[in-house]
């Protein structure tokens, strides 16, 4: 079997919390403060959540629990980074993350889809409908 370091899911959250770090290096000190740190936080734990659903993959419903924690944490980068966007820092930086954020929420919904189908007995609520079209920001 493959470890997570060959997910393709979670090398996509392994760069993306890279490039948030070097995203918060060129923040201004009161944006960092602000919502920079929260971002740092957020993409890390998102990577780690990722990480921990694959290791408790023998348990679906434990899995696809984990799952839709970093879907959920994807969305609280997303509100970091068009807070940051929209207050005074513009740079195309926050577009690309903004971008790859969206592109990893689709990832994990397919990644909580397959979970299950391959466990009748779950019953989650992420449908086809619930893959997002990818924004031109």
């Amino acid at each position: 079997m493959n470890n997570y370091e060959n997910l393709e899911i979670y090398k996509t959250a392994f760069n993306l919390a890279i490039n948030v770090y070097r995203f918060n290096m060129v923040l201004p000190r009161q944006e960092l403060m602000r919502h920079g740190n929260n971002l740092r936080r957020v993409s890390v734990r998102t990577k780690d959540l990722i990480v921990e659903s694959h290791t408790v993959r023998e348990n679906e419903k434990q899995s696809a629990g984990l799952l839709r924690q970093a879907f959920n944490a994807c969305d609280d980068a997303l509100t970091l980074l068009q807070k940051i966007k929209g207050t005074h820092f513009k740079e195309k930086t926050s577009n690309e993350l903004i971008r790859g954020y969206l592109k990893l929420k689709n990832k994990i919904a397919e990644q909580i889809r397959e979970v299950e189908s391959s466990s009748p007995e779950l019953s989650l609520t992420y449908t086809k409908s619930f893959v997002l079209e990818t924004e031109n920001h």
